[in-house]
């Protein structure tokens, strides 16, 4: 569950003390290839092995949403992509990608792809790399992650003695809350002359910064490991149980692997004019489309929180937590 941007993730790591120190072939420009290191260096990312919410094409999810502003369908659009998304800005920041299906009875596109056993997603491109050189030298790194579904906790994911407040023979015990369409989540990897330093790991509204050697962080092939919550998405540095937002718990196991950059789309973000420009890992890859334009949008990746009066939604007993709430803006 991502809700930051970007520009939220710069200002946080600037308070983060220095414990960080067309497909066809054509001629290769240097600038437009992904550099080694980020890839050699980039997160592995064990998704729980119950969590039935999966990594998630990126442009599969337009194909299933259509963008509403105050509930209502915009008119006149073309057919939405990652090529033209950004012409939704005309219209706002409150525009949202809403589900063509109703959400209580999950359509197959929702629950993503599952990774083969080498780690590898057969269709789905849910990965976005985008990197950001702050100097000559020093390169932020951002992974971003995108699911179509993000599942809060149920009351039985709280700790005590608030997971007594309802009924246990009660149906709303068993009730998911704080759900919501779209999820964006990310880590971080800071560079120096292309050695790593540190790594960041997105959670919730919030996120855990470590010193690349850091005993905490676990890695394969000097690839560091990232354990996704069930449900939620929230990235952690192990496996186990965790507190967030005081009294709600995460669960991260080793369920299966997923490896993020071998379906990913690469970009170079220009810090002074905040554009980016796409990058390839294989000359042979570098195609006619850009597909940056998803990437300035700025509403919502998923339905408005709906109303009380939505027969969908619910509220938790004496906290008010609603059932569903809205979906995250993107990476920008």
């Amino acid at each position: 569950m991502f809700y930051g941007r970007l520009v939220g993730h710069l200002l946080r790591w600037a308070l983060i003390p220095s414990v960080l120190a067309g497909s066809s072939k054509r001629h290769v420009d240097d600038t437009l290839m992904v550099p080694e290191y980020v890839t050699k260096y980039a997160p592995l990312v064990w998704l729980h092995s119950e969590d039935p919410f999966r990594p998630s094409d990126i442009g599969e999810h337009l194909k299933h949403t259509t963008a509403k502003l105050n509930g209502k369908p915009i008119s006149g659009l073309p057919a939405l992509n990652l090529d033209n998304l950004e012409l939704l800005n005309a219209h706002g920041k409150e525009v949202a990608l809403t589900s063509n299906d109703d959400v209580e009875t999950p359509s197959q596109w929702l629950f993503g792809e599952t990774p083969n056993a080498s780690g590898k997603l057969d269709s789905a491109i849910p990965c976005a790399v985008i990197m950001l050189e702050k100097t000559p030298r020093d390169v932020d790194v951002y992974y971003f992650y995108f699911y179509s579904y993000d599942r809060g906790a149920n009351i039985t994911q709280v700790l005590p003695p608030f997971n007594h407040i309802m009924d246990p023979n009660k149906t709303e015990r068993k009730i998911h809350y704080g759900d919501h369409v779209g999820d964006w989540e990310n880590n971080m990897i800071r560079f120096r002359d292309g050695v790593p330093t540190g790594i960041y790991y997105s959670q919730h509204r919030d996120g855990q910064a470590f010193d690349w050697d850091d005993e905490g962080i676990q890695k394969e092939n000097n690839r560091p490991a990232v354990y996704s919550a069930y449900g939620s998405h929230a990235n952690y540095a192990a496996n186990g149980t965790f507190v967030h937002d005081d009294v709600l718990l995460d669960y991260c196991d080793a369920g299966l692997l997923w490896d993020p950059i071998q379906s990913a789309y690469f970009y170079r973000l220009d810090v002074d004019a905040f554009t980016v420009k796409r990058l390839f890992h294989k000359a042979e890859h570098q195609a006619d489309s850009n597909l940056t334009s998803w990437f300035y949008y700025e509403g919502r990746w998923g339905d408005m929180q709906y109303p009380d009066s939505d027969p969908r939604q619910r509220k938790v007993p004496h906290f008010g937590l609603p059932r569903f709430v809205s979906g995250p803006t993107g990476p920008r």
